[in-house]
């Protein structure tokens, strides 16, 4: 039996993600927590079963600062349709 993994993420922008956590512990450290959330969960699977899915917004940071291309080369990422 075959699967695929599917994530919907946002791009890792400072100020953007964690903002909950980032109240107490600033947005520096929540951005690198959110990081390694990302890295620890997506690299649990293997590229070929695996897609990332971006948001308009954060595929088109995607394309202005690459961030998932450097860290998930392997891996397939789109953006998502409205």
């Amino acid at each position: 039996m075959s699967f695929i993994q599917i994530f919907f993420c946002k791009y890792p922008e400072e100020g953007k993600v964690k903002t909950r956590l980032a109240k107490s512990i600033g947005n520096s450290l929540s951005t690198k927590i959110y990081k390694s959330i990302l890295y620890y969960e997506i690299k649990q699977f293997l590229y070929k079963n695996t897609v990332i899915f971006l948001e308009e917004e954060s595929y088109q940071k995607e394309l202005e600062k690459p961030y998932f291309k450097i860290h998930f080369s392997n891996y397939r990422i789109y953006q998502t349709k409205r």
